[in-house]
């Protein structure tokens, strides 16, 4: 998902710097400061978006799975987060 938002030009690199913040602080002080904790607590994207990048990475991986001719599945046409939760909680 960070991936694909640095790639589309989101400004993620803020939120990537008060991580990599964090985790100095956490070994150095053993703790983070109240304003690293809300700088990596901050939402990189609204729910909708996330449904939305999560549904076109859905079609890409099935349309490479059907151009690399795999089998179908049961779960062929499910999203991969359906697929897993699935198998969790059976």
């Amino acid at each position: 998902m960070l991936r694909h938002l640095l790639r589309k030009g989101e400004p993620v690199e803020d939120v990537l710097d008060a991580t990599r913040r964090a985790g100095r602080e956490l070994v150095s002080e053993g703790n983070m400061s109240a304003e690293t904790l809300a700088a990596v607590s901050g939402e990189i994207v609204t729910l909708e978006e996330r449904m939305r990048l999560q549904s076109e990475l859905d079609a890409r991986l099935h349309s490479r799975r059907q151009a690399c001719s795999l089998p179908d599945t049961p779960d062929a046409d499910r999203p991969l987060r359906q697929v897993i939760y699935t198998r969790i909680t059976m």
